[in-house]
């Protein structure tokens, strides 16, 4: 049985039916990176598709769904974003990226941590009211729902299966870090 490749990008045009979104301090490959000034950059027309998600076999087994390559039919958009920080110093540093340079600022999530983290570099104001603005206009022209769904932050069965609307990366695979659940971010899905 011979492997078929699957290129990091591609020119093919395909239907899309979710939007996942990532975050991550470097552009990667997504249709859409948003910098912390709220900066939308369009990275590959978002009619195509390119590689993103990464999900293995073992993940649709688990959770009772038959595989699917979903990369076809997503449309990706990456948040600059360190993710999880920690506190020391009194200042916030990234866990896993340049873990020299203090961020700006970080949310912390009392008593309850995130994904077993207890600090998060915010998403901020202007990131979020342009990732509103994105979200609105590619869900109209790709006829995506908009509806928001709290399973979205843990692996969701209707995220595996194709389910059309918007997720997060860490609705696909148990181990990713993006997005974390800041208020504001939810807050601004609910309002969509």
């Amino acid at each position: 049985m011979s492997t078929k490749f699957i290129p990091e990008h591609t020119d093919e045009i395909t239907q899309k039916r979710q939007i996942v979104l990532f975050h991550s301090p470097i552009q990667n490959i997504s249709h859409y990176y948003i910098d912390k000034n709220g900066v939308v950059e369009l990275q590959l027309d978002d009619k195509k598709w390119c590689k993103q998600l990464d999900i293995d076999l073992k993940t649709f087994e688990k959770n009772g769904v038959s595989f699917r390559y979903l990369d076809k039919s997503i449309i990706g958009i990456t948040l600059e974003n360190y993710g999880p920080a920690e506190y020391k110093n009194y200042k916030f540093y990234s866990k896993y990226y340049y873990p020299d340079e203090p961020l700006r600022g970080a949310f912390d999530y009392c008593k309850t941590p995130w994904r077993g983290y207890q600090y998060w570099e915010y998403y901020y104001e202007k990131q979020l009211e342009s990732l509103r603005e994105l979200l609105l206009s590619l869900c109209e022209r790709h006829s995506i729902p908009k509806t928001y769904n709290a399973d979205i932050w843990d692996v969701s069965r209707r995220a595996l299966m194709g389910t059309p609307g918007i997720f997060c990366r860490c609705s696909f695979i148990k181990d990713a870090h993006d997005l974390h659940p800041q208020i504001e971010l939810i807050n601004m899905l609910k309002s969509l």
